[in-house]
């Protein structure tokens, strides 16, 4: 998915070193999902890589693009050892209760083994209701269910399993001995904080329906490019999980109004399907 090269990075030749840098990007454009840019660097100078990196913003705005920063590990979940104790997302819980109606769980009129499926397609439609589109960034996590929002701001994904901490890069006992950490990753305040956010310990620790929201911290007032651009705007971003939250706790009915009328297209598309077999 991702190709790999060399980075000129000083193409103004404005330093009088030698800067180069790595890039790896996607081979190949869908238009479904964010195109994403990895730039790597070491032996490099700050500014003019941010100057590299707004040059090509620039350009992409010409276009009709935008393009934005984000962390090459969004989420920060503790799927590593490297993992940012500082950042964490918020859990959004959806309110699936008031989607069952007579039902004693979701999905009940359909197969065990696809309901988890039709669950994640039903969340990923609300994602994309609320101008999300999918972003697979190439982290420690590996998780293929990320979005970011349209505008840049804001990073959403729908946990589905824990953290696969057998590829945690190894730490020697010196080493932990010295900075008195833990080579446990359970043992970790952060793992257990997103524990809590996903995982329901009052019912048989089931895993709790929902998102995970976080905002784009690397977005600043220079990444408002456009007169029209919400990237960067705090009130912006407020409005947005307000409105979120809001809808997934199914206030004022929107989120079963959501529920009934993706239930009419599923029913219709059946239909459709049916008529043209039977055709």
């Amino acid at each position: 998915m991702f190709k790999e090269s060399h980075l000129e990075i000083d193409v103004q030749s404005k330093s009088d070193r030698v800067e180069w840098g790595h890039i790896k990007y996607h081979s190949v454009y869908n238009p479904n999902m964010a195109y994403e840019i990895n730039v790597q660097w070491a032996a490099a100078s700050g500014a003019i890589v941010a100057d590299l990196i707004f040059g090509w913003a620039r350009k992409a705005q010409s276009c009709g693009l935008q393009m934005v920063a984000i962390p090459a590990d969004p989420f920060a979940l503790p799927c590593s050892l490297k993992s940012d104790p500082l950042r964490g997302p918020v859990f959004v819980p959806v309110d699936v209760e008031s989607l069952m109606g007579h039902r004693s769980y979701l999905f009940e009129e359909f197969e065990e083994s696809t309901r988890e499926q039709r669950l994640m397609l039903f969340l990923e439609a609300v994602a994309l209701k609320f101008g999300f589109i999918r972003c697979t960034v190439k982290s420690a996590q590996s998780q293929n269910n990320q979005f970011i929002h349209l505008s840049g701001n804001t990073f959403l994904l729908i946990p589905t399993h824990p953290c696969d901490h057998s590829a945690a890069p190894v730490v020697s006992q010196s080493h932990l001995s010295k900075f008195g950490s833990s080579p446990d990753p359970s043992a970790s305040p952060h793992q257990e904080y997103i524990s809590r956010l996903v995982v329901n310990h009052i019912h048989s620790h089931e895993t709790r329906v929902g998102f995970l929201w976080l905002r784009n911290h690397m977005v600043s007032r220079r990444w408002k490019l456009g007169p029209t651009c919400a990237t960067s705007d705090e009130s912006f971003q407020n409005k947005l999980f307000s409105d979120f939250t809001a809808f997934c706790k199914n206030e004022d009915g929107r989120l079963l109004t959501f529920w009934n009328y993706c239930v009419e297209v599923s029913k219709s598309i059946i239909k459709e399907e049916y008529v043209r077999g039977a055709a």
